[in-house]
């Protein structure tokens, strides 16, 4: 479809707590004990509730929330994996129940209900796309996707499904649009977990526009020794931030093209500063010499430096100008080296 996930809602788990109860009650199929509500995705995996599963599948979980926020429903203690997410509010009163298919519907308000209906209606779009034979049929199918994720944050202006749609699927939107578009939420939306980070992501995606100035990385290169980005910048030198990680497929085309420019133009003031978001240091560092990736290489896995480049998905980059600006982002195949022939003499 057209919109990208807006990956930074990874961090959306995150509220305070406080003494405002929702209560969520339901029954799971033969097999489970337990049950847990967590915060997703936050560091510290923070647990809401949990509770036992009697011997007919019935559970009641109790929790508490400071703002209307979005909580992780799973059946596994180490949290994976999540069975289906789940909007909360202060006295709210929920009910899941499982379907065959796989499926977790939550039932007891607007939010949670509107996302079912919306995930059923994307499910037969999802269908219909498979089954298109031609591009424009797979266009159209994409149009009807869009206008009815649009249709959808429109109705639900006053609940939390409109910021989670927000979140997950606008984030191609320009800053001052996707600004707009979460002023015009409700107050108690606007108050919710999720548009804190959708906002946070907002300032993040504005810092890295073309014109801003680049922001520092210090990470280690493969011998272990910090290398800081701003070493490279100065006088005469165009350097690329590369995001990217060995078990990314569309990265590893992306090698060959940046091999070319950097042997167009590194004797020229280019340089490379790619960041690897690999888990396995020793199959990146193998694979460097493997793929002519003579550059600056160093890992960022792990480190919160990255966060403040906004990378949503990989392969991701940035072109640094001499004078430290952001001059292009997100360039593919030949647009390095064709942007760099027309900043290069």
């Amino acid at each position: 479809m057209k919109k990208r996930i807006f990956a930074v809602l990874a961090a959306a788990g995150l509220c305070s707590c406080a003494n405002n109860n929702f209560t969520l009650t339901g029954q799971v199929p033969e097999g489970y004990d337990s049950v847990y509500l967590r915060l997703p995705w936050v560091e510290e995996n923070d647990l809401l509730a949990a509770a036992a599963v009697d011997a007919e599948g019935n559970f009641v979980l109790e929790g508490k929330v400071e703002h209307p926020s979005l909580v992780a429903f799973s059946t596994d203690e180490k949290q994976e994996p999540v069975a289906t997410y789940i909007f909360v509010e202060q006295g709210g009163n929920y009910t899941l129940s499982f379907e065959e298919q796989g499926a977790w519907p939550v039932s007891g308000d607007p939010a949670n209900e509107a996302m079912g209906a919306y995930q059923r209606a994307m499910q037969e779009l999802q269908t219909s796309f498979m089954l298109a034979e031609t591009p424009e049929q797979q266009m159209a199918v994409a149009n009807r996707a869009d206008s009815l994720t649009e249709a959808s944050v429109n109705a639900n202006k006053e609940n939390l499904f409109s910021a989670y749609l927000i979140a997950t699927q606008y984030a191609g939107m320009p800053t001052d649009e996707l600004r707009e578009l979460v002023a015009s939420l409700s107050p108690e939306v606007q108050a919710s977990n999720i548009v804190a980070k959708i906002n946070e992501a907002i300032d993040a995606k504005a810092a890295t526009e073309v014109g801003q100035p680049y922001m520092e990385l210090a990470l280690q290169n493969p011998e272990g020794e910090t290398v800081a980005l701003s070493s490279l910048i100065g006088e005469g030198k165009w350097v690329l931030i590369d995001f990217w990680a060995t078990w990314c497929g569309p990265c590893k085309k992306e090698i060959p093209h940046l091999v070319e420019a950097y042997k167009a133009f590194h004797d020229k003031g280019f340089e490379i500063y790619g960041v690897s978001l690999d888990h396995d240091a020793e199959a990146w560092k193998a694979f460097l010499p493997a793929h002519e990736m003579n550059w600056v290489n160093v890992i960022g896995t792990g480190s919160d430096q990255i966060d403040q480049y906004a990378v949503q998905s990989i392969p991701s980059n940035f072109l640094i100008s001499p004078e430290g600006k952001i001059v292009a982002t997100q360039l593919r195949g030949e647009g390095v080296m064709e942007t760099l022939k027309s900043l290069i003499r």
